[in-house]
């Protein structure tokens, strides 16, 4: 997971017209938890991994240099 993580993550709820507390129901977590993860907190990959099915998003984990995933 990397720093943009939390930008895909409000990007996908926006998109999908989601306030912060509806992502949380369907993620099985709570609003707190989201607004957290959108301000820059990286969530525990279980957490990210509901976010993200919540989302119907993909999120590759790893580290990126000039572009390439490593």
């Amino acid at each position: 997971m990397t720093d943009d993580f939390p930008a895909r993550v409000r990007e996908l709820r926006e998109e999908k017209g989601y306030c912060q507390e509806e992502l949380a129901k369907l993620a099985n977590t709570s609003r707190k938890t989201i607004s957290r993860v959108e301000q820059g907190m990286l969530p525990s990959l279980q957490v990210a991994d509901s976010i993200m099915r919540a989302l119907g998003g993909t999120y590759t984990i790893g580290r990126r240099y000039n572009g390439k995933q490593k």
